[in-house]
């Protein structure tokens, strides 16, 4: 089963990207990870502090999540695509580099003001 992740901003770009892979992927089993990164700051973790940042997704970023849920309910998708929602707080890059080596992504894919980006980021076989 193919693994794709797709960061989001719930902005139209990002929209266009899970469009996109979706449609890129359509004959072949997927999980699709949508992953939103917040900045350090909205999490719990409060200066040099050692506490872990909450594993809870907040509440306005759920109904975020819910609504990109409801939306891809609406693409024509196919029976063996899987749909998991992602929450982490963070450098995006880093975030980004710890989700692909868990989740073992295999492809990646981004909006990008305007135009939509697919690469290969693992050189798995």
């Amino acid at each position: 089963m193919q693994t794709i992740l797709i960061p989001t901003d719930f902005s139209h770009n990002s929209w266009n990207a899970l469009a996109y892979a979706v449609k890129l992927f359509k004959d072949v089993p997927c999980n699709f990870y949508i992953l939103h990164v917040g900045p350090l700051s909205q999490s719990s973790v409060k200066g040099n502090s050692f506490s872990l940042p909450m594993s809870k997704i907040t509440p306005s970023i759920k109904e975020k999540l819910e609504d990109v849920f409801q939306r891809i309910k609406q693409l024509p998708i196919n029976k063996e695509h899987h749909f998991v929602a992602l929450q982490d707080y963070g450098n995006l890059v880093s975030i980004l580099r710890k989700t692909v080596e868990e989740k073992k992504n295999r492809s990646y894919c981004h909006g990008n003001q305007g135009c939509i980006w697919h690469s290969r980021i693992c050189n798995r076989k």
